[in-house]
C-alpha cells in the first residue's frame, strides 16, 4: 500500500512540474485594425408573411455578412498563429 501511495505522489508531482512554453517571436505580425473589429450584428429577419424577394434579400445580406466576418476571423487566426501559439 505504501508503494502505491509513493507512486501516486511521485507521478502527481512530476505531472505538475511540466509547463507550456510560449514561443513569442520578435517578427510577429501586428493585428490590423480591420481584423480587430467585431462582426456586424445579425439583422432582423423579414416579418412572417413577407414576399420571397424580401426573404431572398435577407439571405443575400446574411451571406455577405458571414463572408466578411469569416475573412476577419481568418485574419485574427493568422495573427494568433504569428504570435507563436
Amino acid at each position: 500500500m505504501r508503494i502505491i501511495l509513493l507512486m501516486v505522489a511521485a507521478l502527481s508531482l512530476a505531472g505538475c512540474g511540466t509547463t507550456y512554453r510560449f514561443n513569442v517571436t520578435q517578427d510577429a505580425a501586428p493585428l490590423t485594425p480591420e481584423n480587430a473589429q467585431p462582426c456586424d450584428p445579425v439583422p432582423d429577419p423579414p416579418a412572417k408573411g413577407s414576399s420571397f424577394g424580401q426573404v431572398y434579400e435577407f439571405g443575400n445580406k446574411m451571406v455577405g455578412l458571414y463572408g466578411e466576418c469569416a475573412v476577419r476571423d481568418r485574419g485574427k487566426y493568422d495573427w494568433i498563429k504569428s504570435q507563436g501559439h
